[in-house]
């Protein structure tokens, strides 16, 4: 099921104070798009340079929102004059979405993986979906939104018997890959290739460190910490070296194509457009690696590996 919420489950999380309307036992989701409301829904006020959802509390509430979460303000745009609507104020309620967002990933308590980078994101998820998927009952959160907000309503739509949460985690500003992976606690980070080497180097080496930001997630001292990082680009490389890992790694630098070599360019495209007819997306080398790196870092052995292969394209052997 969808995460829910209810009053007091929400006061908890987020550490809010209500300041109208009563609580009750109505469990609902937690939405910030007007659109998506459906009757029992909980509307959380979000603020961007282009709009405040203070300003939509009304529209909220006509559109069968049981209560609103809103910054904590003097005064607020909102006519209502129904007693059962609840406010619930916070200090910041980007902090209080997330709080919800970890609060549901520790309620499901799957093992979780974390997913950054450039390019292959989503068709290196894809694929190690596709190879645990008899192993794991797995739910894929793939990112909404280019903002910090992410993949958050895909991880909030995790069913309750989900084992194994794959998140993907992008950004533009610093900052952007932490909020989300730093409220997942994934067990296992991998870090896909970069786009392109640019031509700033501060630049570049800002938005290394942006990608490098989920390998902050891993805590040092958790044995089961892994990180598996597609490593070609100096900068990534010399990011990597600055935050000292511990936990284990598997560095593409250092495995190169083991385990791949058996694979010819022309059959790697073989396997691309056998990939795109069976799951809708094409691959390249580089996903593959970091595919099989996690899949292997999760137990799953060369045999599974060869067999996925041989059921993908059986021309490959």
């Amino acid at each position: 099921m969808t995460a829910k919420f209810s009053t007091q489950d929400i006061v908890e999380v987020i550490n809010g104070i209500i300041l109208s309307g009563r609580s009750n036992k109505v469990v609902g989701r937690i939405v910030w798009k007007l659109e998506d409301i459906q009757p029992g829904d909980w509307f959380i006020a979000m603020s961007s340079n282009y709009h405040d959802g203070h300003d939509d509390l009304n529209d909220a509430v006509l559109r069968g929102a049981c209560g609103c979460i809103v910054n904590r303000r003097a005064n607020y745009a909102f006519a209502s004059k129904d007693s059962n609507t609840i406010l619930i104020s916070v200090a910041d309620t980007k902090i209080a979405l997330l709080d919800l967002m970890r609060a549901w990933r520790f309620k499901v308590n799957p093992k979780v993986i974390g997913v950054s980078g450039g390019s292959g994101r989503q068709s290196t998820m894809v694929l190690i979906h596709e190879f645990l998927k008899e192993k794991y009952r797995i739910h894929l959160a793939f990112m909404n939104s280019i903002s910090w907000i992410g993949c958050i309503e895909e991880v909030l739509a995790m069913p309750e018997e989900t084992e194994l949460l794959i998140f993907e985690a992008g950004g533009i500003e610093r900052g952007d890959v932490s909020r989300i992976s730093g409220s997942l606690d994934p067990q296992l980070a991998v870090l896909t290739r970069l786009n392109k080497e640019l031509t700033v180097f501060k630049r570049d080496v800002f938005q290394a460190a942006v990608y490098c930001e989920i390998l902050e997630a891993i805590d040092n001292s958790n044995d089961n910490g892994y990180a598996v990082i597609y490593d070609a680009s100096p900068l990534v490389t010399a990011r990597v070296k600055d935050l000292q890992c511990n936990y284990q790694t598997s560095l593409f630098s250092q495995t190169s194509l083991l385990g791949l070599n058996w694979l010819k360019s022309i059959e790697i495209e073989s396997i691309s457009a056998a990939m795109q007819d069976a799951i809708g997306c094409t691959v390249t080398q580089g996903d593959l690696w970091c595919a099989i790196e996690t899949v292997k870092a999760l137990g799953l052995t060369h045999t599974k590996i060869a067999e996925f292969f041989a059921d993908v394209e059986p021309a490959i052997h």
